[in-house]
């Protein structure tokens, strides 16, 4: 409730309406969760530790990533990527490789 002035009945029915989802369904796993999931997955994260971290059974974690992977970040109405033909580019890769050195100070 904006205005904070929620009486004791509202967040029964709240908390009620929360109890049946989650008997039902298994909860609802809001989608700042299933990016947040998936980007700490992309940073090298594991579908266990993290499974736990957020609260979600191991194999809804690797369903989250999946689906965020396939319908969010790869959408070809948001961004084309074609990751085959950028890494079967060898001169391309070695760029990317280089710059990562230099910002790592190795080179």
């Amino acid at each position: 409730f904006k205005n904070g002035d929620a009486t004791e009945a509202d967040t029964l029915h709240q908390t009620n309406i929360l109890h049946a989802h989650e008997r039902t369904t298994g909860g609802f796993v809001s989608g700042e969760v299933k990016l947040a999931l998936t980007l700490r997955l992309l940073a090298g994260g594991s579908y266990m530790d993290l499974a736990l971290l957020f609260d979600v059974g191991f194999s809804t974690a690797y369903e989250i990533f999946h689906k965020v992977i396939k319908e969010w970040i790869l959408d070809d109405r948001l961004v084309k990527i074609n990751g085959v033909d950028y890494c079967e580019d060898d001169k391309r890769m070695e760029e990317v490789a280089r710059g990562f050195a230099v910002a790592s100070k190795i080179l």
